[in-house]
């Protein structure tokens, strides 16, 4: 459990240099393996489960989560946006 715990800073790091695209788990793959200490005899064992259960459909899920959250938010910002500057745009009009 505590090697567990020491991956979530790494991969938090990690996360921040790498753009939101299909795929980009595989870069954690590495690291995750070095701070779990996983044995050099199970390490290919380790990848190919690791990849396996990341790509596919779980990594679509995972896209389209975040593609939802950003169009959430892009609804929102132009909500704002609306009734701050369209409002100001119809008060100095008039």
């Amino acid at each position: 459990m505590f090697e567990l715990l020491l991956v979530i800073p790494v991969v938090f790091f990690i996360s921040f240099g790498i753009p939101g695209i299909p795929g980009e788990l595989l870069l954690f793959a590495g690291p995750i393996a070095l701070i779990i200490s996983v044995s050099p005899e199970m390490l290919p064992i380790f990848l190919a489960l690791y990849l396996g259960l990341q790509l596919g459909l779980p990594d679509s899920f995972r896209t389209g989560g975040n593609m939802t959250d950003s169009y959430l938010f892009a609804l929102l910002l132009n909500r704002v946006y609306k009734e701050k500057y369209m409002a100001e745009g119809q008060q100095s009009e008039a």
